[in-house]
């Protein structure tokens, strides 16, 4: 069983050319209607904090994409923004289910 959604898995830490990259990206499929995830993982969480927080918060503020993260046995991880924790058979479902993935 396929879902609608399109995945962008983001697994890297970020940095400012590269992540200003992605979310130009993200925003490139929103504009196209297309239903996305945006799935953080590892160093990629980091998205979801600080600095780049508010620059991915305009994803659900619009409610362009979904934002999800992936959640790590030993770590405690509180994004600054709306983004549901996934365990690793949920990120997998997600992954198997999905249209597409780039993993970026």
């Amino acid at each position: 069983m396929r879902s609608d959604a399109w995945v962008i898995h983001i697994a890297l830490h970020p940095d400012e050319t590269v992540s200003a990259e992605m979310l130009d990206l993200v925003m490139a499929g929103a504009s196209l209607d297309l239903p996305l995830v945006v799935l953080f993982s590892g160093g990629g969480r980091d998205h979801l904090r600080g600095g780049w927080a508010s620059r991915w918060r305009q994803l659900t503020d619009f409610g362009l994409a979904r934002l999800a993260y992936q959640l790590e046995d030993d770590v405690v991880f509180r994004p600054e923004m709306p983004a549901e924790g996934l365990d690793a058979t949920k990120v997998e479902m997600l992954l198997e289910h999905a249209r597409g993935v780039l993993k970026l």
